[in-house]
């Protein structure tokens, strides 16, 4: 079912949650990622239940305005009962008008009574209902459990899961992100105030949910990492969980044989698109420098895979193809996730830039994954760089976890550790992978 307005799709989730015994209801999911964390949480939930769990999951646009994702992306249809329904979200810009704002404070007092009944009741007695989002807990569901109904019968745990490398973002990252990514600069000024205390509510939403709702509320973080002293610790427990997905996944795709190491490389177009400007000669540099990249690995003996990141123009990379003889270099779909193509593929290491996927490569995998942001920043263009104030970071935190490259060069000393030049027979078999 498609909906277009998020009362009516939490109206009709009270009403389903009322009639029937859910045990999930995982709403906004965006990416790929995101699917993939769904799947880890509910096949978690049937292995503890020894019985199929009862779910809605709904599916959101992302910020282009078109959807990543279907339900055919979720296994977890496998070993659940689930419902799967469309949320179109429309434009980011109606969000911050002044009737939407005074909106948002009508809802906030609907959350609270929620939780204010949901104290007043025995959560020992209560069947647990799993709110699933990414990052940050969605409280508008809360709303559903104003209901004395709904506030008797269950006990809602907030189960957020990863989502990549922006977990660590700090606020000030994030007000940035959302302004690039939401408007990209275009909406009038007086939206600032608005967007800025949003990304604040956002960003502080566990903590305020922890003091107003005190043991009436769960909220538990299904991250792959742990924050220490500014370096990621692997939860390796949940890194297993999430392979286990991944090659339940990665099994419902035909096996490529390799006839030589595979590397796989994945694009972004928050790195290689200039939403600032969109000049010849950018483009030109870009087109370049992934030509570079691609007779680097291949001198080396790897045979190439583009991985083109879902929001990425249809058939983007294909010219690449016309570049190299058959073979050599192949174009992965562009709907399978990255994390799925590394269980299918098996590469020998993987390319690109500050992107999450690099980081699942390496701890969920043991792949070799190499950074190259910096070669691409200097090589394409350094003043058109609307994300360079998290590259810092992203920089900091896989220090220890990722190869880094800031020239050609360094590539070269890293992959020829990786694997001897020289190899033989640089190809993959089949006419397009996965």
């Amino acid at each position: 079912m498609r909906f277009t307005d998020e009362e009516h799709l939490y109206s009709y989730i009270a009403e389903l949650i009322t009639e029937g015994n859910i045990d999930f209801v995982a709403c906004p999911i965006i990416s790929p990622l995101h699917a993939i964390g769904v799947d880890a949480l509910v096949y978690d939930i049937w292995q503890q239940k020894k019985e199929k769990p009862s779910g809605v999951v709904v599916i959101n646009d992302c910020w282009t305005g078109k959807f990543m994702i279907s339900e055919a992306d979720f296994i977890c249809r496998n070993f659940a009962t689930v419902e799967f329904h469309y949320l179109n979200s429309g434009s980011s810009i109606k969000e911050l008008t002044i009737s939407r704002q005074a909106d948002l404070v009508r809802k906030a007092f609907d959350i609270l009574a929620a939780i204010r009944k949901l104290k007043k009741t025995d959560k020992e007695s209560k069947r647990e209902v799993r709110i699933v989002t990414a990052l940050f807990p969605n409280v508008f569901i809360l709303r559903a459990f104003r209901s004395e109904e709904l506030a008797c019968k269950y006990y809602p745990i907030f189960s957020l899961i990863d989502e990549g490398l922006g977990i660590y973002l700090s606020e000030k990252e994030w007000r940035v992100s959302d302004k690039l990514l939401a408007t990209q600069g275009k909406e009038p000024g007086w939206f600032r105030v608005t967007r800025f205390l949003r990304v604040k509510m956002m960003y502080n939403a566990a903590n305020i949910m922890r003091i107003i709702g005190g043991k009436s509320l769960t909220i538990e973080k299904r991250f792959l990492f742990e924050q220490n002293h500014g370096k990621l610790i692997p939860n390796r427990q949940l890194a297993d969980s999430y392979r286990n997905i991944l090659e339940r996944k990665g099994a419902l795709h035909k096996r490529v044989e390799k006839n030589s190491p595979v590397a796989i490389l994945a694009t972004d177009p928050l790195a290689t698109d200039t939403l600032l400007e969109d000049d010849e000669a950018t483009l030109t540099a870009e087109s370049s420098f992934l030509e570079a990249i691609i007779n680097i690995l291949l001198e080396r003996g790897f045979a190439v895979v583009i991985k083109p990141h879902p929001n990425e123009t249809e058939n983007r990379y294909n010219y690449i193809l016309t570049k190299f003889k058959s073979g050599q270099v192949k174009l992965a779909e562009q709907k399978i996730a990255a994390e799925i193509l590394f269980s299918v593929l098996k590469p020998d290491c993987v390319i690109g830039y500050d992107s999450s996927s690099l980081v699942y490569a390496s701890i969920i995998y043991n792949i070799p994954a190499i950074r190259i942001t910096g070669i691409l920043r200097s090589e394409v263009n350094p003043n058109l760089w609307p994300f360079d104030f998290g590259r810092k970071s992203f920089e900091s935190l896989t220090k220890g976890i990722l190869y880094s490259a800031d020239n050609f060069e360094k590539l070269k000393q890293i992959l020829n550790s990786i694997v001897p030049s020289g190899a033989a027979n640089t190809t993959i078999d089949g006419d397009k992978t996965a």
